[in-house]
């Protein structure tokens, strides 16, 4: 509250200011990195380093004009979150006894990422002629392949789920879905992708706070904090794609520790509230446990 009180007067002085410099201003901007938009090819190349522009078709402004701006990711969705972490208690499934009830079970294990995972891999996209969709397409015609690939083998068949699983577009934005959330927290490995002309998306932080593993594409603004094999997993292609899931899955207790890993960076520092507040005051103010009451039980038991 503190602080709080402290950051006002400052917030005050930035809303009330005019400078004919624009030296008040705080750019916040979504990136579009080149060559994202219109590459002929699906995956962008880590090798190469293109340049954030501002995405801003008319402004007239020259680029030595612009101010610094600040890349701000997509946020950890407050709904999904709230809705995780009241309802992940009811998707373990102990397996000492499969009749004890999620109230009754010793909670030294209950986590969001230790849920009853019966789904193996998950890319919640359906192919479509949407504009900017070629990547995701790809990646859930990968995973289809793979499915009928390992059906005519005599190995065993991972559980893979490559399409949509709720409603999509701006209804999917505006509301929480129950089979979507039930979704995100009985898959063991979630794979989202990039959209073809940008970077950063919902399905990030939706996938992160399910609490299951995330792989993503190659991106050049993934957001603050997180490292490819400590708390995200990163495909370079098609091939990587399988590789990588192939290998996860066998390797619980590794998959599993990225998976938490990636569910505390994205709760306690990519909420909503989290972001704005660093965008006016240049830093985090309110703890999470103020934002989800529901995430102190957790962290006292780590």
């Amino acid at each position: 509250q503190k602080q709080h009180q402290q950051a006002i007067p400052s917030l005050i002085k930035l809303l009330f200011r005019r400078d004919d410099d624009g030296s008040n201003l705080r750019f916040v901007n979504r990136c579009v990195v080149v060559p994202r938009k219109g590459q002929r090819s699906y995956f962008m190349n880590p090798k190469n380093i293109f340049p954030c522009y501002r995405p801003d078709k008319t402004s007239r402004v020259e680029e030595k004009e612009i101010p610094p701006l600040l890349q701000v990711p997509y946020t950890v969705r407050t709904d999904y979150a709230t809705a995780i972490l009241e309802e992940y208690s009811k998707y373990h499934h102990p397996s000492n006894n499969q009749s004890t009830s999620a109230t009754t079970m010793t909670t030294t294990s209950l986590f969001p990422w230790t849920t009853h995972r019966p789904i193996d891999v998950g890319h919640f996209w359906n192919i479509s002629e949407e504009k900017d969709a070629r990547l995701r397409n790809e990646v859930t015609s990968t995973l289809l392949r793979y499915i009928n690939n390992t059906s005519s083998s005599n190995n065993s068949i991972p559980i893979i789920v490559a399409q949509s699983v709720s409603v999509g577009k701006s209804t999917g934005r505006t509301g929480i879905s129950d089979t979507y959330t039930k979704a995100l927290l009985t898959t063991k490995i979630v794979v989202v992708a990039q959209r073809d002309g940008y970077e950063d998306h919902y399905r990030f932080f939706e996938a992160m706070i399910g609490g299951g593993m995330v792989m993503t594409d190659f991106m050049y603004t993934l957001p603050e904090g997180y490292v490819d094999r400590v708390n995200v997993v990163i495909y370079d292609n098609s091939t990587h794609l399988v590789q990588l899931m192939e290998y996860y899955l066998q390797h619980s207790t590794e998959r599993l520790e990225i998976a938490k890993q990636g569910w505390l960076l994205a709760i306690q520092n990519h909420s909503t509230v989290s972001w704005m507040e660093k965008i006016f005051w240049g830093q985090s103010l309110t703890p999470p446990v103020e934002l989800f009451p529901q995430l102190g039980p957790i962290l006292s038991r780590l």
